[in-house]
């Protein structure tokens, strides 16, 4: 005698955290292309916590809360979510939506050196730990485009 796990799971669930189960069986609806980066973390009453995988995305998805909470209310019987807090987390996206993430640490020295106009241009940042921050990423984004030529 098997049972589907969501069987299982709406014997076991309170009626009252029904609606939770709707919320993760429709998630990837829900939040759309960004579902590799925007995972659910925690549900805590009517407060949903969303784990983003950057901080760009987080500031993207709190412009977007208003539309996001009215969304997913629309799946649910009823306004369940009145509050969605987001946290900035690292974390691997699972099955088909794992893509090759670059890492800058791990890829081979390549040394490509500022060209002539580059070193004008960091050489006007007066601080120098910004300058040799600046300096830094511009090796990484060369390193980045020679490796994916």
């Amino acid at each position: 005698m098997s049972q589907s796990l969501n069987t299982i799971l709406q014997a076991i669930i309170p009626p009252e955290h029904q609606w939770k189960l709707t919320l993760f069986k429709h998630w990837d609806e829900i939040i759309g292309d960004m579902r590799d980066k925007v995972i659910i973390q925690e549900i805590k009453d009517s407060v949903l916590f969303l784990a983003v995988s950057h901080p760009a995305w987080a500031h993207e998805l709190f412009l977007l809360t208003p539309l996001l909470k009215q969304k997913i209310n629309s799946y649910l019987v009823k306004d369940q979510i009145k509050t969605i807090r987001l946290n900035v987390k690292t974390f691997q996206p699972t099955g088909s939506q794992r893509k090759k993430v670059y890492n800058a640490e791990q890829a081979p020295l390549i040394n490509i050196p500022p060209s002539r106009q580059e070193q004008a241009l960091l050489s006007r940042v007066a601080n120098h730990e910004l300058r040799d921050a600046l300096c830094g990423f511009l090796l990484r984004c060369k390193r980045q485009k020679k490796e994916s030529l």
